[in-house]
């Protein structure tokens, strides 16, 4: 539907009962009336003057100006001093022009900026206009349906930009791949890698550590031995041979525990390697979009 704006309304101001308040040059027989002149009424003046520049602002294209200035030229048309009831419905009807005139600025407007408040402030200021349009006594079946059909478009086009705008929102927060499968996995493989490292540094050392000890001990007792031979002290080399047994047991079990802790910790690295792998290739990304929403599987291989 296109944005029209009321001019004819604005151009003048019906007053006194056997002339007008022309907002250019007034006619001769109202020269004598101080009601017919806007000079008579500094407040009309200003409000034509503020008018006609809106009007250029808005054939110009720049519609914060013009709706600028139209709302100076509503506040000095509040401060207009009518003086007939007659004089004072058609300041009143100037009034409501403007105000429709702001809305079609507004709409023109957020077709240079897509801010969806400006359509709000339109759907709201043309619904002001009806109200008062009715207050007033106006029964122009067609002017009403219009405006009540633009209000209708507005609301849809308010709803349609809402939509797009949280659609925009969503897209942006689902940029990331979330699925929490694979964190699961990626987690899973990175707590095996861990224990597996910790397991063979363990096997190590204890091979290391133990056989070393197990290995001294013997040899301690080896050297023991030809000593006590000579002494004939029977009780003492047992002790020694006793030792040196331990020292193989000890040498044989920490060789044995070790290798299998190490064993084990390579193990879990490779395993873990393996989880953090899949976990890598796969991954869910939720996509949403105007009209639809799923899941996006993303796999490399």
């Amino acid at each position: 539907m296109s944005v029209s704006i009321r001019i004819a309304a604005l151009a003048c101001v019906v007053a006194v009962s056997t002339s007008s308040v022309a907002w250019a040059e007034a006619p001769a027989s109202a020269a004598a009336d101080p009601g017919a002149d806007p000079a008579s009424d500094p407040a009309l003046a200003e409000a034509q003057a503020l008018y006609a520049d809106g009007l250029t602002d808005y054939e110009t294209f720049d519609y914060d100006l013009a709706i600028e200035k139209w709302k100076e030229a509503l506040g000095r048309l509040r401060e207009a001093r009518p003086q007939t009831a007659e004089q004072e419905s058609s300041v009143a009807a100037a009034r409501n022009a403007i105000v429709y005139n702001i809305a079609s600025a507004q709409e023109k407007a957020y077709a240079q900026d897509k801010d969806v408040a400006r359509l709000k402030k339109a759907r709201g200021l043309l619904e002001r206009y009806v109200e008062e349009y009715v207050a007033a006594g106006g029964n122009d079946a067609d002017e009403l349906s219009r405006a009540r059909a633009r209000i209708d478009e507005l609301g849809a086009r308010i709803d349609d930009a809402e939509r797009q705008s949280a659609a925009a929102r969503d897209r942006r927060t689902t940029t990331t791949p979330t699925d929490t499968g694979s964190t699961t996995r990626s987690r899973a493989g990175r707590g095996l890698t861990i224990g597996g490292s910790v397991a063979l540094v363990a096997g190590i050392g204890l091979v290391a550590g133990g056989v070393t000890a197990g290995v001294l001990m013997t040899k301690g007792a080896e050297d023991e031995i030809p000593k006590l031979d000579e002494l004939a002290d029977e009780d003492a080399r047992q002790d020694q041979l006793d030792r040196g047994r331990r020292g193989d047991i000890i040498t044989i079990a920490c060789a044995v525990s070790g290798g299998a802790l190490a064993l084990a910790g390579i193990g879990m690295i490779a395993a873990g390697a393996v989880k953090s792998k899949k976990a890598s290739r796969r991954a869910a990304v939720p996509m949403i979009g105007p009209g639809f929403a799923g899941l996006l599987l993303r796999t490399r291989f």
